[in-house]
């Protein structure tokens, strides 16, 4: 399994390898979004209002979330802004995901609790931790 290598210019982020796709959107545009095999790579900024405040969670617009769905093992989400990093089974998603609408179409969203964060006080980078959990996954 392909890992994640730390970007030189966010040090505390992580880049897609060079297995990852990128995934577009029906309309041609960029997702902010990789897939590498069966994990779908998301990065976000948390200054920028990518992270749902009420109730904490991180949400993908369902028609996207959809089309993804179906070949699907875990969302690995990094936060381009601070470097924390979370991971989530797709098992999650299916017992936990709520359905919102707030103003940009229908999103599926996972609320905080059921994300790992892998960077959590262990003093190592997330792009480290992150290439740690793509190994031990495979």
């Amino acid at each position: 399994m392909p890992s994640l290598a730390p970007s030189a210019s966010l040090p505390h982020a992580a880049e897609p390898c060079p297995s990852c796709r990128p995934v577009r959107l029906p309309d041609g545009t960029r997702s902010g979004c990789w897939r590498c095999g069966d994990m779908l790579l998301r990065r976000l900024s948390s200054h920028r209002g990518h992270l749902l405040q009420k109730p904490p969670a991180i949400a993908f617009h369902e028609d996207f979330w959809q089309s993804q769905r179906p070949s699907l093992r875990c969302v690995i989400v990094v936060d381009t802004d601070t470097g924390h990093a979370w991971t989530a089974p797709i098992e999650h998603f299916d017992r936990h995901a709520i359905t919102l609408s707030r103003g940009c179409g229908p999103q599926v969203a996972l609320p905080f609790r059921f994300w790992q964060r892998l960077d959590k006080g262990n003093g190592q980078r997330p792009a480290t931790q992150l290439a740690l959990a793509l190994e031990t996954a495979s």
